[in-house]
């Protein structure tokens, strides 16, 4: 199978839905934060807010990476069950 067509199916997998496979609840993408357009301009209190604001960020994003990468291993993984058992049948032939 060629990988684009199994980027497809895989593509239409996650659209369409895992029967038999156990998907993780992921949280929501966080929103990005507001990157000041320039640092220099910015008081203590501000640059003390954006970063406090960019470090939540990056703690939720990784939460939510570790998820998603988490769900789309077992969806590849079950996929190429799937694969591996269709091209056993076809070689029985």
């Amino acid at each position: 199978m060629t990988k684009t067509l199994r980027t497809a199916a895989l593509a239409a997998i996650l659209v369409g839905g895992v029967s038999g496979v156990a998907l993780a609840e992921c949280p929501a993408q966080p929103k990005a934060p507001a990157i000041p357009a320039d640092g220099a301009k910015l008081t203590s209190k501000e640059i003390d807010a954006a970063v406090k604001e960019y470090d939540a960020y990056q703690k939720d994003f990784q939460k939510f990476n570790e998820c998603v990468v988490k769900e789309y291993k077992a969806i590849d993984e079950a996929f190429n069950v799937v694969i591996d058992a269709y091209q056993s049948k076809n070689k029985k032939k």
